[in-house]
């Protein structure tokens, strides 16, 4: 997470705010727990980047973890 965390601040750092509208934060699921993505989806959001991409659709579907650990979450 603090990578993540880390990556966010160089885009805060590096790009003006009227671009923040137009990146869509993208989240991995395969290398990391449901409860991690739903984290870095919810630290997405509060720093103001509301929108969201989860890849891969095909490990949603064979793991249901991930969808119900977003779903808990209301994403």
């Amino acid at each position: 997470m603090r990578e993540f965390a880390r990556n966010i601040d160089v885009i805060n750092d590096n790009l003006p705010k009227k671009y923040r509208d137009k990146i869509i934060m993208g989240i991995a699921l395969y290398n990391q727990e449901p409860s991690e993505a739903a984290e870095k989806i919810k630290f997405s959001r509060l720093r103001q980047f509301p929108g969201i991409s989860v890849f891969s659709y095909n490990l949603m579907i064979k793991d249901p973890r991930y969808s119900s650990a977003l779903d808990q979450e209301n994403y």
